[in-house]
């Protein structure tokens, strides 16, 4: 009849007995050895096989298995197989070999769910899977040994052993070894299932990832094409006025000049149908004139824009108080009468950097042009401030300054502030749009804010944001890698 002996953490006093014995000492030394050997293993799998060949191998046990315990959806518990040996000691895999838990297996849980329990029955029935999944037939006698796999506080699985081949009696000192083994074990096992737990966590972030990067190609695709669309719906819009007054006026003309012509030939012309001729004539020409000077400078916009996608940067070197100075008056020169209060401040005047200072002076063009034509256009007591610093690019972002800094050794911050009516909330996300204007019955196209962003993005590779400055008004700020010059 089966004997079940338990050994606890506290039969120390039974193992004083053992202590003269070698083998105890031996297979200690073996136990580091297997440590080592399973702290190797680069999975799970890997981690069960070598723990059953390294015990066979080095503990003087004759057949070992390791069962896992699964939680099933219906919530009752299956016993899976990991690797095991055959009834002659042969080391094989038995992951195909699933059951429910039957009772006889519960009471061996049941009985090792104490952390630090082996439990050992002696004169016991040793059994073996057989082929046919769930079904288990008796081998023979033996000693039968099991320790629990613990999760925390959590019975995952059991380590069963026998010594069904050379049929060694069981010493105290194994309950020991055998409860070293399961808490290293276990241990390993928790470090296994977590670094699975990672790498199907990392392959579920590289599979977003890439579906990101695709959905970001798509969208930045569609927005290209949406822009492309806009930009040429946009053209069309704005050369279709002037081109429909040159027909026109191009189509008066045929008309005055054949009633001319036919007067002429029958000698019925006078002083005042050739007058009239003459004017529907200059008149025409001029309104072809005027329109077709408003054509060629859409096209020349048009032209900048290209030329953005081919342009290579120069690299100037700028004093850049002189250089802001000299260009912010030369630009505003045509707006003296506008503007009562000019502010320009650049910090460590002397300073020089390495930029493209002729696409940063379309910028600069541009954006003053802006202020004026938009923010004071109807001013009496127009103030503007105009101000730059060079940060190094770990430097916090101030108020006004951009979101993101470009990743260069320093950045030429940028900041224009005017203290005009400034732009509606709702119309914000507009501003940098191809042809979107607040004034377009004064002949503005809204392309120098979509110019201006261009320049910034594709050309000077730096970052444009508008801002509404603290006493109110309009604020663009731009932040530009540079190099500076020392």
């Amino acid at each position: 009849m089966a004997k079940l002996i338990t050994y606890s953490n506290d039969a120390s006093a039974q193992l004083t007995t053992q202590s003269d014995n070698p083998e105890f000492y031996q297979q200690l030394f073996k136990l580091n050895e297997i440590a080592i050997e399973l702290g190797k293993a680069p999975t799970l799998d890997d981690l069960f096989r070598l723990a059953v060949e390294n015990c066979l191998n080095h503990l003087a046990i004759d057949r070992m298995g390791i069962l896992m315990i699964e939680q099933k959806t219906d919530g009752q518990q299956w016993m899976r197989g990991t690797w095991g040996t055959d009834e002659v000691g042969n080391v094989r895999s038995e992951s195909h070999d699933t059951a429910p838990i039957l009772d006889k297996v519960k009471q061996v849980i049941h009985e090792v769910s104490t952390q630090g329990k082996v439990c050992v029955w002696h004169d016991q029935s040793l059994y073996e899977f057989t082929e046919k999944q769930g079904e288990i037939i008796e081998v023979g006698h033996g000693w039968n040994a099991a320790i629990a796999i613990w999760d925390k506080d959590v019975v995952i699985g059991w380590v069963a052993c026998d010594n069904l081949l050379q049929h060694r009696p069981f010493e105290i000192y194994q309950s020991h070894i055998l409860r070293l083994f399961g808490s290293l074990l276990g241990e390993l096992i928790k470090q296994k299932l977590a670094e699975q737990t990672q790498q199907h966590l990392n392959q579920q972030l590289r599979s977003t990832l890439a579906q990101l990067q695709h959905t970001q190609k798509e969208l930045i695709a569609a927005e290209k094409h949406a822009a492309l669309n806009d930009l040429v719906i946009g053209m069309a819009h704005e050369m279709n006025t002037p081109l429909g007054v040159i027909k026109t006026a191009a189509s008066l003309q045929p008309e005055v000049f054949k009633e001319l012509q036919q007067d002429l030939s029958s000698g019925t012309i006078s002083k005042n149908k050739l007058v009239h001729a003459i004017n529907v004539g200059l008149e025409s020409q001029s309104l072809i004139d005027v329109n077709i000077d408003k054509i060629a400078q859409l096209v020349s916009q048009f032209k900048r824009l290209s030329a953005l996608q081919h342009s290579q940067n120069r690299n100037d070197n700028i004093v850049l108080n002189d250089w802001l100075t000299a260009n912010v008056k030369l630009y505003l020169t045509p707006y003296q009468q506008q503007l009562a209060l000019l502010n320009i401040s650049v910090e460590a005047p002397e300073q020089s950097v390495i930029i493209d200072s002729q696409m940063l002076g379309q910028v600069l063009e541009s954006l003053l042009q802006n202020a004026m034509e938009h923010g004071l256009c109807d001013a009496t007591q127009g103030q503007l401030k105009v101000s730059a610093k060079i940060l190094n690019k770990n430097s916090a972002a101030t108020q006004g300054e951009a979101h993101q800094q470009p990743t260069s050794q320093a950045v030429l911050v940028l900041l224009i502030e005017d203290n005009g009516p400034g732009i509606a909330p709702h119309l914000v996300d507009k501003v940098f749009d191809a042809f979107y204007t607040s004034s377009r019955g004064k002949g503005n196209k809204g392309l120098g804010l979509h110019m201006v962003y261009n320049l910034v993005k594709q050309g000077l590779k730096g970052e444009i944001n508008h801002f509404q400055p603290a006493a109110g008004g309009c604020g663009f700020s731009l932040t530009l890698p540079i190099a500076p010059n020392q």
